[in-house]
C-alpha cells in the first residue's frame, strides 16, 4: 500500500500566524504516524533554545565554575582518602583467611566507588 501525504486537521491551538506553525493530527492519524511525528514543526527558521540576558548568562556561568570547582575538590579528597585506606590496609598484614577476605572485599568496595566517582565526574563534564 503506497503512504498518501498525511494533511493536517489544523493549526494548534492559541498559535498565531506570526508564531512558530505546528500541526494538529486527528487521533486516527496519530496510530499511522511515528511518535516523533506527532508534532510536525513547519517552521525551522527560530533557534530551539530561547535566548538568555548577559545577566542571567553571567550568573548561569559563575554557578558551573562553582560547581566545578567544588567537584575537583569532593574528587581530590575522595582520591586522597582511597590512597590512605589503601596504604594501611597494605600496611596490616592479617595472618587469619578472614581479615585477608575482609581486606580484599574493602579493597575492592573501593575500587568500584572510585569507578562510580570518576564517571559522575566524567558525566557531569559532558
Amino acid at each position: 500500500a503506497e503512504e498518501q501525504p498525511v494533511e493536517p486537521d489544523g493549526p494548534l491551538p492559541g498559535s498565531d500566524n506570526n508564531q512558530e506553525k505546528k500541526v494538529r493530527l486527528s487521533p486516527a492519524k496519530m496510530s499511522t504516524k511515528n511518535s516523533t511525528d506527532l508534532v510536525e514543526y513547519v517552521d525551522k527558521s527560530h533557534a530551539f533554545l530561547p535566548i538568555i540576558p548577559n545577566t542571567q548568562r553571567g550568573q548561569l556561568e559563575d554557578r558551573l565554575n562553582n560547581q566545578a570547582r567544588t567537584i575537583a575538590f569532593l574528587l581530590e579528597q575522595a582520591f586522597r582518602i582511597k590512597e590512605d585506606i589503601s596504604a594501611c590496609l597494605q600496611g596490616t598484614h592479617g595472618f587469619r583467611k578472614e581479615e585477608s577476605l575482609a581486606r580484599k572485599l574493602l579493597e575492592s568496595h573501593i575500587q568500584t566507588i572510585t569507578s562510580i566517582v570518576k564517571k559522575l565526574s566524567q558525566n557531569i563534564e559532558m
